[in-house]
Protein backbone atom coordinates (compact mmCIF):
# COMPACT_ATOMS: atom_id res chain seq x y z
CA UNK A 1 0.00 0.00 0.00
CA UNK A 2 2.82 2.42 0.86
CA UNK A 3 4.57 1.75 -2.45
CA UNK A 4 1.37 2.29 -4.42
CA UNK A 5 0.84 5.65 -2.73
CA UNK A 6 4.47 6.60 -3.29
CA UNK A 7 4.33 5.76 -6.99
CA UNK A 8 1.02 7.60 -7.30
CA UNK A 9 2.35 10.71 -5.63
CA UNK A 10 5.42 10.66 -7.88
CA UNK A 11 3.21 10.40 -10.93
CA UNK A 12 0.97 13.23 -9.75
CA UNK A 13 4.02 15.41 -9.13
CA UNK A 14 5.35 14.67 -12.61
CA UNK A 15 2.02 15.43 -14.23
CA UNK A 16 1.86 18.87 -12.62
CA UNK A 17 5.56 19.67 -13.02
CA UNK A 18 6.11 23.00 -14.79
CA UNK A 19 8.46 25.93 -14.53
CA UNK A 20 6.67 29.09 -13.46
CA UNK A 21 9.35 31.25 -15.02
CA UNK A 22 8.58 29.98 -18.52
CA UNK A 23 4.86 30.81 -18.50
CA UNK A 24 4.16 34.44 -17.63
CA UNK A 25 1.73 35.32 -20.42
CA UNK A 26 -2.02 35.01 -19.70
CA UNK A 27 -3.10 35.20 -23.35
CA UNK A 28 -1.70 34.73 -26.82
CA UNK A 29 -2.97 34.71 -30.42
CA UNK A 30 -2.26 32.00 -32.98
CA UNK A 31 -3.14 33.39 -36.40
CA UNK A 32 -6.34 31.95 -37.94
CA UNK A 33 -6.99 29.87 -34.82
CA UNK A 34 -7.68 32.97 -32.76
CA UNK A 35 -6.55 33.91 -29.26
CA UNK A 36 -6.25 31.80 -26.11
CA UNK A 37 -6.30 32.81 -22.46
CA UNK A 38 -5.75 30.96 -19.21
CA UNK A 39 -8.59 32.90 -17.57
CA UNK A 40 -11.28 30.57 -16.31
CA UNK A 41 -9.04 27.50 -16.38
CA UNK A 42 -7.63 27.75 -12.85
CA UNK A 43 -9.16 25.67 -10.04
CA UNK A 44 -8.07 23.43 -7.19
CA UNK A 45 -7.93 20.60 -9.73
CA UNK A 46 -5.93 22.72 -12.19
CA UNK A 47 -3.49 24.69 -10.01
CA UNK A 48 -1.05 25.30 -12.86
CA UNK A 49 -2.24 26.45 -16.27
CA UNK A 50 -0.17 27.46 -19.25
CA UNK A 51 -0.85 28.59 -22.78
CA UNK A 52 -0.63 26.23 -25.76
CA UNK A 53 2.73 26.01 -27.49
CA UNK A 54 3.06 27.49 -30.96
CA UNK A 55 1.43 25.90 -34.00
CA UNK A 56 4.89 25.11 -35.35
CA UNK A 57 5.91 23.40 -32.13
CA UNK A 58 2.77 21.25 -31.82
CA UNK A 59 2.83 20.57 -35.58
CA UNK A 60 -0.67 19.09 -35.88
CA UNK A 61 -0.92 16.81 -38.91
CA UNK A 62 -4.13 15.54 -40.56
CA UNK A 63 -3.35 12.17 -42.11
CA UNK A 64 -6.18 11.11 -44.42
CA UNK A 65 -7.01 7.47 -45.21
CA UNK A 66 -9.79 6.29 -47.53
CA UNK A 67 -10.59 3.06 -49.32
CA UNK A 68 -8.58 4.42 -52.25
CA UNK A 69 -5.51 4.87 -50.04
CA UNK A 70 -6.07 2.53 -47.08
CA UNK A 71 -2.39 2.06 -46.19
CA UNK A 72 -0.58 5.22 -47.32
CA UNK A 73 -1.71 8.37 -45.57
CA UNK A 74 -2.18 11.66 -47.38
CA UNK A 75 -1.46 14.77 -45.31
CA UNK A 76 -4.06 17.49 -45.87
CA UNK A 77 -3.15 21.05 -44.85
CA UNK A 78 -5.64 23.90 -44.78
CA UNK A 79 -2.90 26.43 -45.50
CA UNK A 80 -1.97 24.51 -48.67
CA UNK A 81 -5.29 23.78 -50.47
CA UNK A 82 -3.45 21.85 -53.19
CA UNK A 83 -2.97 19.04 -50.64
CA UNK A 84 -6.76 18.70 -50.52
CA UNK A 85 -7.06 18.77 -54.31
CA UNK A 86 -4.60 15.88 -54.56
CA UNK A 87 -6.34 13.81 -51.88
CA UNK A 88 -9.11 11.20 -52.08
CA UNK A 89 -11.41 13.04 -49.69
CA UNK A 90 -15.08 12.59 -50.59
CA UNK A 91 -17.30 15.29 -49.01
CA UNK A 92 -20.44 13.14 -49.25
CA UNK A 93 -18.94 10.34 -47.16
CA UNK A 94 -19.08 10.28 -43.35
CA UNK A 95 -15.84 11.58 -41.84
CA UNK A 96 -14.03 10.25 -38.77
CA UNK A 97 -11.24 11.98 -36.85
CA UNK A 98 -9.11 9.76 -34.56
CA UNK A 99 -7.33 11.82 -31.88
CA UNK A 100 -4.63 10.31 -29.66
CA UNK A 101 -3.65 11.38 -26.15
CA UNK A 102 -0.63 11.96 -23.94
CA UNK A 103 2.76 10.69 -25.23
CA UNK A 104 1.15 9.05 -28.29
CA UNK A 105 1.41 9.90 -32.00
CA UNK A 106 -0.47 9.17 -35.20
CA UNK A 107 1.38 5.95 -36.00
CA UNK A 108 0.56 3.91 -32.91
CA UNK A 109 -0.70 0.37 -33.66
CA UNK A 110 -4.05 0.99 -31.99
CA UNK A 111 -4.70 3.95 -34.30
CA UNK A 112 -3.81 1.98 -37.42
CA UNK A 113 -6.02 -0.89 -36.27
CA UNK A 114 -8.98 1.42 -35.63
CA UNK A 115 -8.48 3.08 -39.02
CA UNK A 116 -8.44 -0.30 -40.75
CA UNK A 117 -11.66 -1.38 -39.03
CA UNK A 118 -13.37 1.85 -40.08
CA UNK A 119 -12.42 1.37 -43.73
CA UNK A 120 -13.58 -2.24 -43.54
CA UNK A 121 -16.89 -1.02 -42.12
CA UNK A 122 -17.71 1.58 -44.76
CA UNK A 123 -16.60 4.03 -47.43
CA UNK A 124 -15.38 6.69 -45.04
CA UNK A 125 -12.94 9.55 -44.80
CA UNK A 126 -10.70 8.73 -41.84
CA UNK A 127 -8.39 11.44 -40.52
CA UNK A 128 -5.72 10.55 -38.00
CA UNK A 129 -4.95 13.69 -36.02
CA UNK A 130 -1.24 13.46 -35.24
CA UNK A 131 -0.09 15.95 -32.61
CA UNK A 132 2.77 13.83 -31.29
CA UNK A 133 5.12 16.81 -31.06
CA UNK A 134 2.70 18.49 -28.65
CA UNK A 135 1.67 15.44 -26.60
CA UNK A 136 5.06 15.02 -24.94
CA UNK A 137 5.77 15.73 -21.24
CA UNK A 138 5.30 17.74 -19.14
CA UNK A 139 1.65 16.83 -18.80
CA UNK A 140 0.64 20.40 -17.95
CA UNK A 141 1.90 21.62 -21.31
CA UNK A 142 0.25 18.73 -23.13
CA UNK A 143 -3.11 19.58 -21.54
CA UNK A 144 -2.70 23.17 -22.75
CA UNK A 145 -1.82 21.99 -26.23
CA UNK A 146 -5.13 20.12 -26.50
CA UNK A 147 -6.82 23.51 -26.84
CA UNK A 148 -4.67 24.38 -29.83
CA UNK A 149 -5.21 20.97 -31.45
CA UNK A 150 -8.97 21.30 -30.91
CA UNK A 151 -8.86 24.65 -32.69
CA UNK A 152 -6.85 23.08 -35.52
CA UNK A 153 -9.53 20.40 -35.95
CA UNK A 154 -12.31 23.00 -36.00
CA UNK A 155 -10.29 24.99 -38.56
CA UNK A 156 -9.98 21.89 -40.75
CA UNK A 157 -13.71 21.13 -40.47
CA UNK A 158 -14.60 24.68 -41.55
CA UNK A 159 -12.29 24.27 -44.54
CA UNK A 160 -13.92 20.96 -45.48
CA UNK A 161 -17.38 22.49 -45.13
CA UNK A 162 -16.51 24.78 -48.02
CA UNK A 163 -15.82 21.65 -50.05
CA UNK A 164 -19.26 20.21 -49.29
CA UNK A 165 -18.80 18.40 -45.96
CA UNK A 166 -21.77 18.51 -43.57
CA UNK A 167 -20.89 18.82 -39.91
CA UNK A 168 -23.63 16.35 -38.95
CA UNK A 169 -21.56 13.69 -40.75
CA UNK A 170 -18.46 14.36 -38.64
CA UNK A 171 -17.51 12.03 -35.79
CA UNK A 172 -14.56 12.78 -33.51
CA UNK A 173 -13.07 9.86 -31.55
CA UNK A 174 -10.57 10.90 -28.89
CA UNK A 175 -8.60 8.83 -26.40
CA UNK A 176 -7.59 10.29 -23.02
CA UNK A 177 -6.46 13.88 -23.67
CA UNK A 178 -7.82 13.39 -27.17
CA UNK A 179 -11.33 13.23 -25.70
CA UNK A 180 -11.12 16.75 -24.34
CA UNK A 181 -9.38 17.86 -27.53
CA UNK A 182 -12.48 16.67 -29.38
CA UNK A 183 -14.58 18.69 -26.94
CA UNK A 184 -12.70 21.90 -27.78
CA UNK A 185 -13.17 21.19 -31.49
CA UNK A 186 -16.87 20.52 -31.00
CA UNK A 187 -17.36 23.71 -29.03
CA UNK A 188 -15.98 25.69 -31.96
CA UNK A 189 -18.05 23.83 -34.58
CA UNK A 190 -21.77 24.39 -35.04
CA UNK A 191 -23.94 21.26 -35.18
CA UNK A 192 -21.07 18.77 -34.95
CA UNK A 193 -22.51 15.29 -35.31
CA UNK A 194 -20.83 13.20 -32.65
CA UNK A 195 -17.95 12.92 -30.20
CA UNK A 196 -16.82 9.66 -28.62
CA UNK A 197 -14.55 9.92 -25.60
CA UNK A 198 -12.41 6.86 -24.94
CA UNK A 199 -11.57 6.97 -21.24
CA UNK A 200 -11.42 10.79 -21.09
CA UNK A 201 -8.38 11.94 -19.12
CA UNK A 202 -9.07 12.57 -15.44
CA UNK A 203 -6.09 14.58 -14.10
CA UNK A 204 -6.65 18.30 -14.66
CA UNK A 205 -10.14 17.71 -16.13
CA UNK A 206 -12.45 15.79 -13.82
CA UNK A 207 -14.98 17.98 -11.98
CA UNK A 208 -13.80 21.13 -13.71
CA UNK A 209 -15.84 23.68 -15.65
CA UNK A 210 -17.68 22.52 -18.83
CA UNK A 211 -15.44 25.04 -20.57
CA UNK A 212 -12.44 22.93 -19.62
CA UNK A 213 -13.61 19.33 -20.10
CA UNK A 214 -15.62 17.34 -22.64
CA UNK A 215 -19.30 18.13 -22.17
CA UNK A 216 -22.66 17.01 -23.67
CA UNK A 217 -23.06 20.41 -25.33
CA UNK A 218 -19.95 19.87 -27.49
CA UNK A 219 -21.80 17.83 -30.14
CA UNK A 220 -25.26 16.63 -31.08
CA UNK A 221 -24.39 13.29 -29.48
CA UNK A 222 -21.57 12.64 -27.00
CA UNK A 223 -20.82 9.14 -25.75
CA UNK A 224 -17.98 8.01 -23.49
CA UNK A 225 -16.40 4.73 -22.44
CA UNK A 226 -14.80 4.80 -18.96
CA UNK A 227 -12.25 2.07 -18.20
CA UNK A 228 -9.70 3.56 -15.76
CA UNK A 229 -11.81 5.84 -13.60
CA UNK A 230 -9.77 5.97 -10.40
CA UNK A 231 -7.93 8.63 -8.50
CA UNK A 232 -4.48 9.41 -9.94
CA UNK A 233 -2.96 8.43 -6.57
CA UNK A 234 -4.24 4.93 -7.34
CA UNK A 235 -2.74 5.01 -10.84
CA UNK A 236 -6.05 6.01 -12.44
CA UNK A 237 -5.71 8.01 -15.66
CA UNK A 238 -9.39 8.30 -16.57
CA UNK A 239 -12.40 10.02 -14.98
CA UNK A 240 -15.47 8.63 -13.27
CA UNK A 241 -17.57 11.75 -13.87
CA UNK A 242 -20.19 11.31 -16.59
CA UNK A 243 -19.59 13.86 -19.33
CA UNK A 244 -21.75 12.81 -22.28
CA UNK A 245 -25.31 12.10 -23.25
CA UNK A 246 -24.52 8.45 -22.46
CA UNK A 247 -21.56 7.18 -20.43
CA UNK A 248 -20.58 3.51 -20.44
CA UNK A 249 -18.86 1.90 -17.45
CA UNK A 250 -17.72 -1.61 -18.43
CA UNK A 251 -16.74 -3.73 -15.41
CA UNK A 252 -17.45 -0.74 -13.11
CA UNK A 253 -15.41 1.63 -15.30
CA UNK A 254 -12.43 1.61 -12.97
CA UNK A 255 -10.66 -1.72 -13.50
CA UNK A 256 -10.78 -4.11 -16.44
CA UNK A 257 -10.45 -7.91 -16.18
CA UNK A 258 -7.04 -9.09 -17.28
CA UNK A 259 -5.27 -5.86 -16.28
CA UNK A 260 -3.44 -7.16 -13.22
CA UNK A 261 -0.72 -4.85 -11.96
CA UNK A 262 2.54 -5.75 -10.27
CA UNK A 263 4.68 -2.57 -9.90
CA UNK A 264 7.78 -4.37 -8.63
CA UNK A 265 7.85 -6.79 -11.57
CA UNK A 266 7.22 -3.87 -13.90
CA UNK A 267 10.13 -1.87 -12.55
CA UNK A 268 12.41 -4.89 -12.76
CA UNK A 269 11.54 -5.45 -16.41
CA UNK A 270 11.49 -1.80 -17.51
CA UNK A 271 14.44 -0.40 -15.58
CA UNK A 272 14.92 3.26 -14.65
CA UNK A 273 17.12 5.29 -16.97
CA UNK A 274 16.33 8.52 -15.22
CA UNK A 275 13.65 9.34 -12.67
CA UNK A 276 11.57 11.85 -14.59
CA UNK A 277 11.32 9.84 -17.81
CA UNK A 278 10.53 6.70 -15.85
CA UNK A 279 7.71 8.41 -13.96
CA UNK A 280 6.21 9.82 -17.15
CA UNK A 281 6.88 7.07 -19.67
CA UNK A 282 7.55 3.84 -17.78
CA UNK A 283 4.92 4.19 -15.08
CA UNK A 284 2.38 5.48 -17.58
CA UNK A 285 2.80 2.32 -19.66
CA UNK A 286 2.53 0.26 -16.50
CA UNK A 287 -0.85 1.73 -15.55
CA UNK A 288 -2.14 2.07 -19.12
CA UNK A 289 -3.75 -1.37 -19.48
CA UNK A 290 -7.09 -0.21 -18.05
CA UNK A 291 -6.74 3.15 -19.77
CA UNK A 292 -6.14 1.60 -23.20
CA UNK A 293 -8.90 -0.98 -22.89
CA UNK A 294 -11.49 1.65 -23.95
CA UNK A 295 -9.69 1.86 -27.31
CA UNK A 296 -9.84 -1.89 -27.83
CA UNK A 297 -13.51 -2.10 -26.85
CA UNK A 298 -14.42 0.62 -29.34
CA UNK A 299 -12.30 -0.86 -32.14
CA UNK A 300 -13.82 -4.30 -31.62
CA UNK A 301 -17.33 -2.85 -31.72
CA UNK A 302 -16.97 -1.48 -35.25
CA UNK A 303 -17.40 -4.76 -37.14
CA UNK A 304 -18.15 -7.34 -34.47
CA UNK A 305 -21.37 -9.37 -34.52
CA UNK A 306 -21.32 -9.01 -30.76
CA UNK A 307 -23.01 -5.81 -29.65
CA UNK A 308 -21.57 -4.86 -26.21
CA UNK A 309 -25.18 -4.64 -24.98
CA UNK A 310 -25.46 -2.44 -21.91
CA UNK A 311 -27.91 -1.72 -19.12
CA UNK A 312 -29.02 1.60 -17.70
CA UNK A 313 -28.52 1.80 -13.94
CA UNK A 314 -27.77 4.29 -11.19
CA UNK A 315 -24.45 2.66 -10.27
CA UNK A 316 -22.40 -0.50 -10.69
CA UNK A 317 -23.34 -1.90 -7.29
CA UNK A 318 -27.04 -1.88 -8.18
CA UNK A 319 -26.24 -3.36 -11.58
CA UNK A 320 -24.33 -6.27 -10.02
CA UNK A 321 -27.16 -6.91 -7.57
CA UNK A 322 -29.71 -7.06 -10.38
CA UNK A 323 -31.57 -3.95 -9.28
CA UNK A 324 -31.72 -2.49 -12.79
CA UNK A 325 -33.83 -3.24 -15.83
CA UNK A 326 -32.94 -6.58 -17.36
CA UNK A 327 -33.61 -5.17 -20.82
CA UNK A 328 -30.40 -4.05 -22.61
CA UNK A 329 -31.00 -0.47 -23.70
CA UNK A 330 -27.85 0.43 -25.66
CA UNK A 331 -24.71 -0.77 -27.37
CA UNK A 332 -21.29 0.43 -26.27
CA UNK A 333 -18.96 1.51 -29.07
CA UNK A 334 -19.49 2.69 -32.62
CA UNK A 335 -23.18 1.78 -32.65
CA UNK A 336 -24.01 3.69 -29.46
CA UNK A 337 -25.77 6.30 -31.60
CA UNK A 338 -28.64 3.84 -32.07
CA UNK A 339 -29.63 4.79 -28.54
CA UNK A 340 -29.92 8.53 -27.97
CA UNK A 341 -31.95 9.29 -24.83
CA UNK A 342 -34.55 11.99 -25.46
CA UNK A 343 -33.60 15.25 -23.75
CA UNK A 344 -31.40 13.44 -21.24
CA UNK A 345 -27.72 13.79 -20.44
CA UNK A 346 -25.19 11.79 -18.46
CA UNK A 347 -27.15 8.55 -18.68
CA UNK A 348 -25.05 5.81 -17.08
CA UNK A 349 -24.87 2.35 -18.64
CA UNK A 350 -23.14 -0.76 -17.33
CA UNK A 351 -21.96 -4.04 -18.78
CA UNK A 352 -19.39 -6.75 -18.28
CA UNK A 353 -16.73 -7.98 -20.70
CA UNK A 354 -14.30 -10.85 -21.07
CA UNK A 355 -10.72 -10.59 -19.84
CA UNK A 356 -9.21 -11.20 -23.27
CA UNK A 357 -9.73 -10.43 -26.94
CA UNK A 358 -12.45 -10.66 -28.17
CA UNK A 359 -13.78 -8.76 -25.19
CA UNK A 360 -17.45 -8.65 -26.10
CA UNK A 361 -19.73 -11.41 -24.87
CA UNK A 362 -23.05 -12.35 -26.41
CA UNK A 363 -26.06 -11.85 -24.18
CA UNK A 364 -29.05 -14.16 -24.17
CA UNK A 365 -32.19 -13.14 -22.33
CA UNK A 366 -33.60 -16.14 -20.53
CA UNK A 367 -37.07 -16.51 -19.04
CA UNK A 368 -37.88 -19.61 -16.97
CA UNK A 369 -41.61 -20.30 -16.57
CA UNK A 370 -42.01 -22.39 -13.41
CA UNK A 371 -45.24 -24.39 -13.24
CA UNK A 372 -46.81 -26.61 -10.62
CA UNK A 373 -48.12 -30.13 -10.11
CA UNK A 374 -51.37 -30.88 -8.32
CA UNK A 375 -49.72 -33.29 -5.89
CA UNK A 376 -46.38 -31.50 -5.56
CA UNK A 377 -46.54 -27.71 -5.43
CA UNK A 378 -44.04 -26.85 -2.73
CA UNK A 379 -41.52 -24.05 -3.03
CA UNK A 380 -37.90 -25.08 -3.53
CA UNK A 381 -34.62 -23.21 -3.23
CA UNK A 382 -31.50 -23.56 -5.34
CA UNK A 383 -29.37 -22.44 -8.27
CA UNK A 384 -30.30 -22.60 -11.97
CA UNK A 385 -28.02 -23.62 -14.86
CA UNK A 386 -28.59 -23.54 -18.61
CA UNK A 387 -26.82 -24.65 -21.79
CA UNK A 388 -28.01 -23.41 -25.20
CA UNK A 389 -27.62 -25.74 -28.17
CA UNK A 390 -27.75 -24.40 -31.71
CA UNK A 391 -27.01 -25.47 -35.26
CA UNK A 392 -23.34 -26.45 -35.02
CA UNK A 393 -22.58 -24.64 -31.75
CA UNK A 394 -23.42 -24.78 -28.08
CA UNK A 395 -22.59 -22.83 -24.96
CA UNK A 396 -21.16 -24.16 -21.73
CA UNK A 397 -23.52 -25.07 -18.93
CA UNK A 398 -23.72 -21.62 -17.35
CA UNK A 399 -25.08 -20.64 -13.95
CA UNK A 400 -27.94 -18.15 -14.27
CA UNK A 401 -28.49 -17.27 -10.62
CA UNK A 402 -26.26 -15.32 -8.28
CA UNK A 403 -26.44 -17.54 -5.22
CA UNK A 404 -29.50 -19.55 -4.23
CA UNK A 405 -32.97 -18.34 -5.17
CA UNK A 406 -36.49 -19.26 -4.14
CA UNK A 407 -38.12 -21.30 -6.92
CA UNK A 408 -41.85 -20.74 -6.51
CA UNK A 409 -44.58 -22.44 -8.53
CA UNK A 410 -46.46 -20.27 -11.06
CA UNK A 411 -43.68 -17.70 -11.36
CA UNK A 412 -41.47 -16.47 -14.19
CA UNK A 413 -37.79 -15.78 -13.57
CA UNK A 414 -35.69 -13.63 -15.92
CA UNK A 415 -31.91 -13.72 -16.40
CA UNK A 416 -29.19 -12.48 -18.71
CA UNK A 417 -26.74 -15.17 -19.80
CA UNK A 418 -23.24 -14.14 -20.99
CA UNK A 419 -21.11 -16.24 -23.31
CA UNK A 420 -18.65 -15.90 -26.19
CA UNK A 421 -20.61 -18.43 -28.24
CA UNK A 422 -22.81 -16.94 -30.96
CA UNK A 423 -25.91 -18.98 -31.75
CA UNK A 424 -28.24 -17.77 -34.47
CA UNK A 425 -30.84 -20.54 -34.28
CA UNK A 426 -31.61 -22.11 -30.92
CA UNK A 427 -32.57 -25.79 -31.22
CA UNK A 428 -32.65 -26.93 -27.61
CA UNK A 429 -31.49 -26.18 -24.07
CA UNK A 430 -30.13 -28.30 -21.25
CA UNK A 431 -31.62 -27.21 -17.92
CA UNK A 432 -30.45 -28.06 -14.41
CA UNK A 433 -31.18 -26.90 -10.90
CA UNK A 434 -29.03 -27.57 -7.83
CA UNK A 435 -30.87 -27.62 -4.52
CA UNK A 436 -29.63 -25.53 -1.64
CA UNK A 437 -27.66 -27.70 0.77
CA UNK A 438 -26.05 -25.19 3.07
CA UNK A 439 -23.82 -26.30 5.93
CA UNK A 440 -25.85 -24.23 8.38
CA UNK A 441 -29.14 -25.90 7.24
CA UNK A 442 -28.81 -29.55 8.33
CA UNK A 443 -32.42 -30.27 7.28
CA UNK A 444 -31.28 -29.79 3.64
CA UNK A 445 -28.55 -32.44 3.79
CA UNK A 446 -30.85 -35.35 2.98
CA UNK A 447 -29.02 -37.71 5.35
CA UNK A 448 -32.25 -39.26 6.58
CA UNK A 449 -33.58 -39.86 3.09
CA UNK A 450 -36.18 -37.16 3.07
CA UNK A 451 -38.61 -36.42 0.26
CA UNK A 452 -36.98 -35.90 -3.13
CA UNK A 453 -37.28 -32.37 -4.39
CA UNK A 454 -38.66 -31.37 -7.77
CA UNK A 455 -39.64 -28.28 -9.69
CA UNK A 456 -41.86 -28.14 -12.78
CA UNK A 457 -41.04 -26.20 -15.94
CA UNK A 458 -43.77 -25.05 -18.33
CA UNK A 459 -41.44 -23.51 -20.90
CA UNK A 460 -38.18 -21.62 -21.38
CA UNK A 461 -37.81 -18.55 -23.59
CA UNK A 462 -34.45 -17.57 -25.11
CA UNK A 463 -33.85 -14.24 -26.87
CA UNK A 464 -30.60 -14.25 -28.83
CA UNK A 465 -28.16 -11.48 -29.75
CA UNK A 466 -30.32 -10.50 -32.77
CA UNK A 467 -33.45 -10.17 -30.61
CA UNK A 468 -34.99 -13.37 -32.05
CA UNK A 469 -37.23 -15.28 -29.66
CA UNK A 470 -37.18 -19.05 -29.21
CA UNK A 471 -39.63 -20.99 -27.04
CA UNK A 472 -38.65 -24.41 -25.68
CA UNK A 473 -40.82 -26.91 -23.82
CA UNK A 474 -42.27 -30.40 -23.65
CA UNK A 475 -45.90 -31.39 -23.47
CA UNK A 476 -47.34 -29.95 -20.30
CA UNK A 477 -45.46 -29.03 -17.17
CA UNK A 478 -42.22 -31.07 -17.00
CA UNK A 479 -40.84 -32.44 -13.75
CA UNK A 480 -37.17 -31.61 -13.17
CA UNK A 481 -35.47 -33.42 -10.31
CA UNK A 482 -32.77 -31.69 -8.28
CA UNK A 483 -29.23 -32.08 -9.64
CA UNK A 484 -30.47 -33.73 -12.86
CA UNK A 485 -30.19 -32.30 -16.40
CA UNK A 486 -33.32 -32.16 -18.55
CA UNK A 487 -33.55 -31.24 -22.23
CA UNK A 488 -36.15 -28.91 -23.78
CA UNK A 489 -36.56 -28.38 -27.53
CA UNK A 490 -38.03 -25.59 -29.60
CA UNK A 491 -41.63 -26.20 -30.56
CA UNK A 492 -44.61 -24.26 -31.87
CA UNK A 493 -46.63 -25.73 -28.98
CA UNK A 494 -44.62 -23.66 -26.48
CA UNK A 495 -45.89 -20.22 -27.49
Amino acid sequence: MFMRRFFGQCLLFALTLASHGRYKRSSACYGPLGCFSTDGFFSLRRPINVLPASRESVNTQFRLYTRKNPQEDHVVRVDYPVTYDLSNFEPKNPTKFIIHGFTDNGFKPWIIQMKDEFLKYGDLNVFVVDWGSGSRPPYVQATANTRLVGAEIAYMIKFLQKKGLKTKDVHLIGHSLGSHTAGYAGRATKNLGRITGLDPAGPYFEYTSPRVQLDPTDATFVDNIHTDARNILRFGLGMMQASGHVDYYPNSGSHQPGCDKDPFTFVKISGIEEVYNWIISGLTRFVACDHMRSVYYFTESINSKCRFRSFECENYENYKKGRCSMQPSAQMGLHADQYIPYRRKRVKLFLETSDEDPFCEFLYEIEIDIGRHALDSSKQRGELYLQIVGDGAKTDLIKLTRGHRDLKPDTKMSFVMRTKTFITKVLSVEFKWMEDKSWYKPWTWGILGGKKKNIYINKIKVVNNDAEEFFLCRFGSTQVKANKIESFSTSSFCT
